[in-house]
């Protein structure tokens, strides 16, 4: 600072006893005890006679706490704002009188908020950054959606648990709770994301914590979700490792106090800030990662797309096949398995029997009708599997489940007439539709569709 002429002066530090307290970014440091204070200046004033929505703004603004130590019970007033734009009063006018004594009784207890004492230093700056870690929680109720994030150092003098920042904001109306959880879990993300560069704790062990299983489903598959939840889901996956996201039951989440909000006395006997108890212990004993999802609830929010083949083919069917394993391409498959099959014949051919050179189109197209038979094996029971319904399914000579479509009788090509029925979620399918795609010179979906269904 001196090189380029600011010359610093007036220091204080921890311990000092005389004027032990000063304002320090709108909080009061205690610098005998090292410890942060509400500052208690803006809130000791009387109440106007009449209390309107903008008394409830300006009373709850002054309570100034940029980190958010008092979060769970800041969030009374944000409620009480909610509740009083419902009724559509203006700003100069009184709210009801239920509201009116609620918000009195909560400014009341405001002074209680003095006995807090919040250590200063997250950490020392001697641990070990292999022994410290950031964890988030994260929480939703009715009345609101919030996420905090605590740091934890081990040292030789024990485990200690601080809090960085929280975060709290008001639900929208008409909104379920798995999608406000969701919420919650996306400003825990940002939280994180922004602690780390802030704190420069670049490559500390971080852990993320919820107690819904329906939003952690979300995270950790990788189906099409509707576009609320889809954008939401990648915005976490790219600020997060999704394997870092944990169970937590919600007895002992510390985020249900923030979005629930409490009052001044509960907050103060909980010291909220101080992080869970549980969380002290080793890792071994916390919370155990094993949960059941609610698969109805999960699914409610996959992606709703138009389908003209009535067949519910909704799995992601797991290939075990090798040859679908080492080729990325429909045709590199396909002649790939004509290859294997022109080896196991000419092993059993005499020398003059067996066929060299290039592949000829029946080996191909033999190939492709054992490797489409492999994929219906694979995914459907037969043609009498239930996903086909009231589709009339039949097996052709060659083995391969076909559909008897009301133009059976026209003079087009047999396999327009009979399609191939093959399951949405399948790789080799993934593959010829990449395939069409690129013969098409990269048409639109629909252009693609009604190409691949001349045979399938």
């Amino acid at each position: 600072m001196g090189t380029s002429g600011f010359e610093l002066r007036g220091w204080e530090r921890s311990g000092q006893h005389e004027n032990e307290r000063t304002k320090v970014l709108g909080l009061v440091w205690n610098k005998k005890n090292d410890t942060l204070e509400i500052n208690m200046t803006s809130l000791k004033q009387e109440l106007p006679a009449k209390i309107t929505k903008r008394v409830i703004l300006s009373i709850a603004q002054a309570l100034f706490d940029p980190i958010g130590f008092t979060a769970p019970v800041t969030l009374f007033p944000k409620v009480l704002l909610q509740e009083a734009w419902a009724s559509k009063i203006d700003w100069e006018t009184a709210v009801n009188d239920d509201l009116t004594t609620r918000f009195v009784a909560w400014f009341e207890e405001l002074q209680m908020l003095g006995e807090m004492k919040i250590s200063r230093h997250l950490f020392d700056g001697t641990e070990k950054p292999e022994n410290m870690s950031l964890h988030v929680f994260c929480d939703a109720s009715q009345k609101a959606y919030a996420a905090v994030v605590y740091i934890r150092s081990e040292t030789v003098e024990g485990v200690t648990l601080r809090l960085v920042q929280a975060k709290s904001r008001v639900a929208p109306k008409k909104t379920t709770i798995p999608l406000l959880e969701l919420l919650a879990a996306t400003i825990g993300a940002r939280l994180m994301a922004s602690t780390i560069n802030a704190l420069e704790l670049t490559g500390i062990l971080t852990s993320f914590w919820s107690d819904s299983t329906t939003i952690l489903s979300w995270i950790r598959r990788e189906s099409e979700w509707s576009v609320f939840v889809w954008n939401r889901v990648q915005e976490i996956k790219k600020l997060t490792d999704w394997k870092e996201w944990r169970h937590v039951p919600g007895e002992i989440n510390p985020a249900d106090l923030l979005s629930r909000g409490c009052s001044v006395e509960a907050l103060i006997a909980s010291k909220w800030w101080e992080g869970p108890e549980w969380l002290l212990n080793p890792a071994r004993d916390w919370p155990r990662q094993s949960f059941t999802a609610d698969e109805t609830e999960v699914r409610t929010e996959l992606k709703k797309t138009a389908t003209i083949m009535m067949v519910n083919d909704s799995r992601e069917i797991p290939s075990n096949d090798w040859i679908y394993q080492h080729r990325s391409g429909y045709r590199e498959t396909i002649r790939l398995q004509a290859y294997v099959r022109r080896f196991v014949n000419n092993s059993r051919r005499s020398r003059e029997e067996r066929k060299i050179g290039n592949l000829s189109v029946a080996e191909i197209e033999e190939a492709e009708m054992q490797v489409l038979e492999s994929v219906q094996e694979e995914s459907f029971k037969g043609e009498y599997d239930e996903r086909f319904g009231s589709l009339s399914a039949f097996k052709d000579e060659d083995g391969l489940i076909r559909l008897n479509t009301k133009i059976a009788r026209r003079s087009d090509a047999y396999s327009f007439r009979f399609p191939v029925v093959l399951p949405s979620r399948h790789p080799i399918t993934r593959q010829l539709v990449f395939k069409k795609h690129v013969e098409l010179c990269h048409a639109g979906v629909q252009t693609v569709l009604v190409n691949l269904r001349e045979d399938f």
